[in-house]
């Protein structure tokens, strides 16, 4: 009896149950795990710099530093400046190449003009070549029918020759024109004239160059016109900017203060050669 008293007073050891995790597998997946990401430290200073990428280089702009800051907003500039002009030559070129490079046919041989003009007016492309004869009147006597047959074909073809000759003259003009503008335009375009350069381009290539017959330039010649008063406009501009500059250093160096006598006797010699100098350079501007 007490045996079974003890038993009964003998607590029962409980075991804690533990539940395993459940994973959640959906099908066409890969059983998902958590894991615990770092959060990664954001640089303050990206905020202020700009990267790009010239000639295969990376290059860093800060913007906090005013040079840098300078230098990137020229940059962006001058980026924008070549963005325009290539557009401008991009619908020049649309606008006029086809027919720029067939005025150069015309010019390395002027039978183009003329075979096109007749075939356009539906004349006779052969009658401008062989020589032209009229038939020996002897034989007006001994075979009158083809005597007649000889003029006309002589008439004929010297009529459509004199027709093609005159028609391929004013075309040829007109054709001319068109050119030399185009060619004008391209010159503005590509060398960045201003108006009075614009003028004087115009000027020498009519002075200096020799066009065909029918007063046409070619590309050739307005690029040396164009290169030679863009280059003596552009150097006679860095000329009058070097005098500015040293206007500008002798100007702040009387500004500065000066105690002794002798330093305001030493400038008079600086200020004489200054004056020496523009004048050499304003006579080698002027001429």
């Amino acid at each position: 009896m007490e045996q079974v008293e003890q038993q009964v007073q003998t607590p029962v050891e409980t075991q804690e149950v533990v539940t395993p995790p459940v994973e959640v597998v959906v099908e066409g997946q890969a059983p998902s795990t958590t894991e615990t990401t770092e959060q990664t430290q954001v640089d303050p200073n990206e905020q202020f710099l700009i990267k790009t990428v010239v000639d295969g280089q990376e290059q860093v702009f800060d913007i906090r530093d005013a040079e840098q800051r300078k230098t990137l907003q020229d940059n962006v500039q001058k980026g924008a400046h070549y963005t325009k002009k290539m557009q401008s030559m991009s619908e020049w070129e649309k606008a006029n190449q086809s027919q720029i490079q067939f005025n150069q046919m015309i010019m390395n041989d002027p039978d183009i003009l003329k075979i096109s003009v007749a075939r356009q007016n539906g004349l006779d492309p052969a009658s401008l070549y062989g020589t032209l004869q009229a038939p020996d009147p002897s034989l007006a006597e001994s075979n009158p029918s083809y005597y007649n047959q000889l003029v006309f074909d002589y008439q004929t073809k010297a009529w459509q020759r004199q027709q093609i000759e005159n028609m391929t003259n004013a075309y040829g003009k007109m054709q001319a024109d068109m050119n030399n503008n185009a060619l004008y335009e391209k010159a503005r375009i590509e060398h960045e004239l201003n108006d009075n350069e614009f003028n004087q381009v115009k000027t020498f290539l009519v002075m200096n160059m020799k066009p065909n017959n029918f007063n046409m330039f070619t590309q050739e010649q307005m690029e040396v016109a164009a290169s030679a008063i863009v280059g003596k406009s552009r150097q006679a501009q860095q000329q009058i900017n070097a005098i500015s500059k040293i206007d500008k250093s002798i100007k702040q160096a009387s500004q500065a203060p000066s105690n002794t006598s002798v330093r305001n006797r030493s400038v008079a010699p600086s200020q004489r050669d200054t004056e020496d100098f523009h004048k050499f350079v304003r006579e080698k501007t002027r001429s």
